[in-house]
């Protein structure tokens, strides 16, 4: 059976589309709802701007992940008034540039990779704009339920943000439990000084790693020693550093409260 009208709505969603005989597709007006259970047929809304020119769509239709045009409409007219100035730090196809002229709104909008050019290059976490200046920051972080992103834990993302080039996923013991490397799924890892001895464990790879100059640098995770013990086997340097120090978000917990991501280097200098 049909679904009712929402209370206090003046259109059926439903009935969005192509009539019979008409040029182009027409779709119902926008209102503020009530509450935040929106809904609307369309990802995108038609306005005119002042020069008469008809807008069907807002950003890009092509864009995975973007908010519907709509969304941003409901919270810039609840929450702005005519005339404040809206910020957008991750604008990726510009939907919140496009959403502010339709009604008024001066707007800037940033992102590290433009897509247009009336967005403007810059990090989200260091934009070129005074205190006081804004009076409603958009801050819809391009994340989406039905797109791959990187699985990198929290420590990965850190480091590649300070260009580090990471060229290797090292053994180690299976699930973080062990002192020896001894991995039944990967192999057992040697120690690259005698390989009749073990690395230890249970970043046994890391450690090995350096000592056999395969990279300058490592992490390791480190419960119980798990990142000193490697080190000190196999002749280099590593840290375990306090609890929350380094972020263990995305790692393997073995002990949530005592597991800590620690460095590995060669040599430790300045």
């Amino acid at each position: 059976m049909p679904r009712p009208d929402r209370p206090g709505s003046s259109h059926r969603p439903a009935r969005f589309g192509r009539t019979e005989g008409a040029a182009r597709v027409t779709r119902p007006p926008l209102q503020v709802m009530p509450t935040t259970l929106w809904e609307y047929p369309s990802q995108h809304y038609d306005w005119t701007d002042a020069e008469g020119r008809r807008h069907t769509m807002q950003g890009d239709k092509d864009y995975a992940g973007a908010t519907p045009s709509w969304v941003i409409w409901q919270l810039l007219m609840r929450y702005s008034r005519e005339n404040d100035r809206v910020i957008d730090p991750m604008c990726g196809s510009g939907t919140t540039i496009d959403v502010c002229k339709s009604i008024g709104r001066p707007v800037k909008g940033y992102d590290l990779v433009p897509r247009r050019e009336d967005i403007l290059q810059a990090d989200a976490r260091k934009l070129p704009l005074e205190d006081g200046s804004v009076d409603f920051v958009f801050l819809d972080p391009p994340y989406s339920t039905h797109i791959e992103y990187s699985d990198d834990a929290r420590c990965i993302e850190l480091l590649r943000a300070q260009g580090a080039v990471v060229i290797a996923k090292l053994n180690m013991a299976e699930l973080a439990w062990g002192a020896t490397t001894q991995n039944a799924t990967y192999g057992a890892c040697r120690n690259p000084w005698d390989t009749d001895r073990i690395p230890g464990g249970s970043s046994g790879g890391s450690g090995a790693a350096l000592a056999a100059r395969m990279c300058e640098a490592a992490l390791g995770t480190d419960t119980g020693a798990s990142v000193r013990v490697p080190a000190a086997l196999n002749g280099v340097v590593g840290l375990r550093p306090t609890f929350g120090a380094i972020s263990n978000r995305g790692v393997f917990p073995v002990a949530y409260t005592q597991d800590a991501v620690g460095p590995m280097a060669v040599l430790a200098q300045k």
